[in-house]
């Protein structure tokens, strides 16, 4: 009977209530679906085309280590990678749920990994070692089940076995789950059993569990979670739709803007000037030429530099070594020579442009700002610096004189789509979500608009309001910034999400559950299948959106760590319960004091620190751990003098002042004397969490 009714269930999954058809599910699957019927869902991947991997989470692969080779995909572990499995993020299943593919190790010490997390138990996942590279003989590899959850290691369920592999040998792989019991089968071999399978709904992930793997016709059959396969369908639908066509054309548009700064030709005049360089300064600027026309910016900026020696008042020489220190990341050095470049020609309107595109960039907004205006005062033909300045303001939500600059820059260059494309994004962010329906919630602080159901609405509502007054005890607001709503718009599905998300014009928004939306001051976010993750994010998002009502500009690791902090908080409808870990950031921050505690920001340089240089991919997950757990130290861990001087520089933060003014008035006099004795109260904290 249970599984009639879920049955039932599995066909209720459209806004309309309809159940979807193969034909529909074909397509919002992309054409992976092999039969649909009964709620059961077959699905194949042959993995014979790259473009196969694009329907799962691939974040922690690079390109390198995923590939497709002779009809197989190919799997390895890079170096640098931190997680590399592919998600199937989007599904989730109930059992009954088979999983078979085909592995072929491609040496000795290759394996694969499978696993299962738990839609419900927050942190708990099952994790399938086929072939983990440990044994006693050449050849033979661990196989077995682990479980881990929450704040706890990796417990084996069942095994370990080892069984004779050989590399290029394939082996045909089969999980099955029926009636709470999980079996794993390997090479035709019952290799083991979970009698006691916990997870009433899981999505799947894979990924390589060694030097590397081939992976072969990977079919996955399971009764899918009604509400997964509703956001499934109905995501599609918002990716299919002319709002998410007109997202993506003005993405593109932000792309051809940074081309058209990376591949502008030197104006008829520039190149005059260049004539009357001396010889050796004008072979010097050709060679440089050449390097940026193979994207090799650090070494035109040299030769530049070289240049500037020989002909010491040109200001074109040094415009562009700013405009290849910039592309090369040397951002310091490239203000240092744009002031120098203006210094000798005060009435360059292309230095001033590129000056206020690196303040822009490094968040000195009123001086990029002057800079534009100076720019465009020099030159009012100059469309670009048009385009910049309104991308400038649209990020600051002045739409209506963002549109008006675009539409400059248009009159301008008629031709160019690029400003065409960016008027649309902006009037994208004028309408609201065109949703079929809607169900608002108002409260004192808060207006929650959702497509999900009024119930939700009202509970997430409920919810903010309890942590908008935790908030406001530990983060106390000027009084003149307590009023007012802040606008929450949560969607069902994730391609409804990303169609407003991308508008900020990242690929990276479209990578969250959620996110705050600075130039429409909204909080925007989807309702993820596992509930208590859509709370997190929506804890996490709300931090921001309360600070930015104070201060537009937080130094970053504050803004992200406190929202890391807070995003733990533990809230039901009753109140605030107590302030969760985060398991996964502390357990990287362990790690890498043990193996690369040189790669720890120091406390001053974390403190001052760009967001350009916070999200560098590289270290990005570092920084979130170091900010979060600093924030968690400061809070909950001394009552020192750190404590005391981080509540001097919260405070000033959240009456609006700058990183760098509330720096001078905290840490700056004392962070020379006191770094050490900080770091071992941060290190003492670290070591006392569980």
């Amino acid at each position: 009977m249970r599984w009639l009714v879920l049955g039932l269930l599995a066909g209720v999954v459209c806004a309309q209530g309809k159940t979807p058809d193969k034909k529909t599910l074909d397509k919002a699957l992309k054409g992976r679906v092999e039969a649909w019927s009964d709620g059961v869902l077959s699905l194949r991947w042959p993995f014979d085309a790259a473009a196969e991997l694009d329907d799962f989470d691939t974040r922690g692969f690079s390109p390198v280590s995923r590939r497709v080779e002779n009809g197989r995909l190919f799997l390895e572990q890079g170096k640098d990678d931190e997680s590399p499995f592919a998600r199937l993020d989007h599904l989730h299943f109930q059992p009954p749920f088979s999983v078979r593919l085909q592995m072929t190790p491609k040496f000795d010490n290759a394996g694969l990994v499978l696993g299962l997390v738990d839609t419900k138990a927050r942190g708990g996942q099952t994790w399938i070692l086929l072939n983990a590279p440990v044994g006693k003989e050449p050849g033979d590899r661990i196989f077995g089940i682990f479980r881990t959850r929450a704040g706890a290691g990796a417990v084996p369920i069942a095994g370990p076995r080892t069984q004779r592999v050989e590399a290029g040998k394939p082996l045909e792989v089969a999980i099955e789950i029926r009636g709470g019991e999980m079996t794993v089968t390997v090479g035709g071999r019952k290799l083991f059993n979970d009698p006691l399978f916990t997870h009433g709904s899981f999505s799947f992930f894979f990924g390589p569990g060694g030097a590397g793997v081939e992976v072969d016709d990977l079919r996955i059959h399971g009764r899918p979670v009604p509400s997964s396969l509703r956001k499934l369908v109905l995501g599609e639908r918002a990716e299919d739709s002319d709002a998410a066509k007109r997202l993506e054309e003005g993405r593109t548009a932000g792309v051809a803007m940074a081309v058209a700064r990376l591949d502008e030709p030197f104006s008829r005049e520039l190149r005059r000037t260049l004539r009357d360089l001396e010889p050796g300064a004008r072979k010097l600027v050709a060679r440089a030429r050449k390097a940026e026309g193979s994207r090799d910016f650090e070494d035109a900026a040299l030769l530049l530099q070289e240049a500037s020696m020989i002909a010491p008042d040109s200001a074109i020489i040094l415009w562009r070594a700013g405009w290849n220190l910039s592309f090369s990341g040397e951002y310091e050095l490239a203000l240092k020579a744009y002031e120098a470049a203006l210094k000798k020609d005060d009435e360059l309107a292309v230095a001033w442009r590129d000056l206020g595109a690196l303040n822009h960039l490094l968040e000195h907004d009123v001086g990029a700002l002057a800079a534009f205006d100076k720019s465009i005062d020099l030159d009012p033909e100059n469309a670009l610096g048009y385009a910049l300045k309104g991308m400038l303001l649209q990020g600051q939500g002045k739409l209506d004189e963002a549109l008006a600059l675009y539409e400059e820059a248009r009159a301008i260059k008629p031709a160019e789509e690029a400003y065409s494309a960016l008027q649309r994004v902006v009037k994208r962010l004028k309408t609201p979500p065109e949703w079929e329906i809607k169900y608002t919630e108002e409260t004192e602080h808060y207006e929650v608009s959702t497509n999900v159901g009024e119930k939700f609405a009202k509970r997430v509502a409920r919810r903010l309001e309890i942590y908008r007054d935790f908030l406001a005890e530990v983060c106390p607001l000027p009084e003149s910034a307590r009023t007012g709503r802040s606008p929450v718009w949560i969607f069902d599905a994730r391609g409804q999400y990303n169609v407003f998300a991308g508008t900020l014009m990242s690929r990276t928004a479209e990578s969250t559950a959620g996110v705050y939306h600075p130039a429409i001051r909204t909080l925007l976010l989807f309702d993820d299948v596992d509930r208590e993750s859509t709370f997190d994010t929506l804890f996490h998002e709300a931090f921001h959106q309360y600070l930015d009502r104070v201060n537009a500009s937080p130094p970053i690791w504050f803004n992200e760590g406190m929202a890391e902090l807070f995003g733990a908080l533990e809230v039901d409808d009753n109140g605030v319960k107590g302030l969760g870990l985060h398991v996964g950031r502390l357990r990287e921050l362990r790690h890498t004091l043990i193996d690369e505690p040189e790669s720890i920001p120091d406390l001053d340089d974390l403190l001052r620190m760009t967001k350009v240089a916070f999200y560098d991919r590289d270290t990005v997950s570092l920084h979130y751990a170091v900010a979060w757990s600093l924030c968690h130290y400061f809070m909950t861990g001394t009552r020192g003098k750190a404590r005391d001087l981080f509540r001097t520089y919260a405070k000033a933060i959240l009456e609006g002042k700058t990183g760098d003014e509330a720096y001078q008035a905290s840490f700056g006099a004392e962070a020379g004397k006191k770094a050490e004795s900080f770091r071992r109260g941060w290190l003492r904290h670290l070591r006392r969490l569980p």
